[in-house]
């Protein structure tokens, strides 16, 4: 009997060993769906609001992407510089909010884990709110409007900052709050979080759930904006929704409880005739659903050569007749702050071309990267250990390596104007031989 072997060798040209996360864009963000609904606000511990904490388990951003340019957001939690990780290898889940207020948990190995919280449509996404952790910990709150899809982007403190964790959302009814539900249009909306410098954007607000705690009635509507903007033009105040002859109108320097402000302020009510002075009269008097909406617009300002990222946010301050006008009951001081998040872009973003490994073990991947700003370029190579290994200055075009073994590259870009600007790249892993043997008898 004679036996033969035929040795059927199949050659792979797989880029990915390890599998790449399918949710690693917002176009491609996992949906959670509707979170548990939380009881209604109302009298007794059982009436609180509260909503039952859902939990997903075992989620990772292991073999996650950097996409350029990369969607991120500043000043997380109204703080300046507490920025979320840019370039950063994140994921992306959607769900349906069905209260005002949304706890976010993260446990696992993600060392600093970032949450960004967004909503509009992936491409023209509108920042709510972000937050940063540390020892694999994160715990924050965002305001949001029920009924309305969110998108939670997770990530960790740099590219290399990648593991599995743990997700628990909360979804809450606020219930001592006077502003209960309010949500705000841009136009036009942002891109990737960014405007262009001189972008005029026109920003609506409106409060569609007023609870009139302590017989407090609306009363003003303050929008904070960030250094990025140029000054506000106001466009139109609310309707009164009141029989009385009071009118919404832009004032400037009215004293509220974070200082002297400028926003829509209602001049007038029942009892009273506008007579150009909010602080010594009511607010509009109107209680449970309504539709008070303030348009405003803004132009972005101009970028100083060799900056990027100025700070783009909005902040909107309400406050009811107890805290800026002549209601002597005092509420509301803890409504919550609508926040839209934005940074103005001025830098260009680099381009690459890069080529993956081709067979495992042959470190043959390359990389190509041009700088899109004011010539000639310094270009900065590092691995994912933060060290150094190639460094071009006063390049005209483009910059390469050859030979490179399976990692995550982060390439940053100095133009002729100082402006810097970072991309990240990973190189996947080859495929490998199989040897398969087939008998013949």
């Amino acid at each position: 009997m004679r036996y033969f072997l035929t040795l059927v060798i199949l050659l792979f040209s797989l880029t990915n060993v390890n599998s790449q996360v399918a949710n690693d864009d917002c176009l491609n963000a996992i949906p959670l769906g509707n979170l548990p609904n939380p009881s209604n606000c109302g009298p007794g511990p059982m009436n609180n609001g509260q909503g039952s904490p859902i939990t997903f388990n075992n989620l990772t951003n292991v073999n996650s992407l950097t996409e350029a340019p990369y969607t991120t957001l500043i000043n997380c939690q109204g703080t300046p510089g507490n920025n979320m990780s840019s370039p950063a290898t994140d994921v992306w889940y959607s769900f349906v909010a069905t209260g005002n207020s949304l706890d976010v948990t993260i446990n696992g190995n993600i060392n600093q884990p970032n949450v960004g919280i967004w909503t509009g449509n992936c491409g023209a996404l509108i920042g709510v709110g972000c937050d940063i952790g540390g020892g694999g910990n994160l715990n924050t709150t965002s305001q949001l409007t029920p009924g309305q899809t969110y998108y939670i982007q997770i990530s960790g403190g740099n590219p290399a900052d990648q593991g599995t964790f743990d997700l628990t959302l909360q979804n809450n009814n606020s219930c001592d709050d006077c502003l209960l539900s309010s949500n705000m249009t841009v136009t036009p909306l942002p891109i990737n979080g960014t405007y262009q410098p001189g972008t005029t954007v026109t920003f609506c607000f409106t409060v569609t759930e007023w609870s009139q705690e302590n017989q407090n009635w609306f009363h003003g509507v303050v929008p904070i904006m960030a250094s990025g903007w140029g000054p506000v033009t106001p466009i139109s105040g609310a309707n009164t929704c009141d029989t009385g002859p009071g009118v919404w109108t832009w004032f400037n320097g009215i004293n509220t409880p974070n200082g002297n402000s400028n926003g829509f302020f209602f001049d007038g009510d029942l009892f009273n005739n506008p007579n150009g002075n909010p602080t010594n009269n009511f607010g509009d008097n109107c209680n449970g659903n309504v539709n008070w909406e303030f348009c405003w617009e803004a132009t972005t300002t101009s970028c100083p050569p060799g900056q990027d990222g100025d700070n783009l946010s909005v902040f909107i301050e309400t406050y009811a007749d107890g805290e800026t006008g002549s209601w002597t009951n005092i509420a509301c001081q803890n409504d919550p702050i609508f926040a839209f998040s934005g940074s103005l872009t001025c830098c260009p973003i680099p381009t690459e071309i890069h080529t993956d490994e081709i067979c495992l073990g042959e470190n043959d991947g390359t990389i190509t990267v041009t700088g899109q700003g004011s010539a000639p370029f310094d270009y900065v190579w590092e691995d994912s250990n933060g060290n150094i290994i190639q460094t071009s200055n006063n390049i005209n075009g483009s910059d390469n390596m050859l030979n490179l073994a399976p990692d995550i590259y982060t390439i940053t870009v100095t133009d002729n104007d100082g402006c810097v600007q970072t991309i990240t790249i990973t190189i996947l892993a080859g495929g490998q031989a199989s040897i398969v043997g087939i008998w013949h008898n």
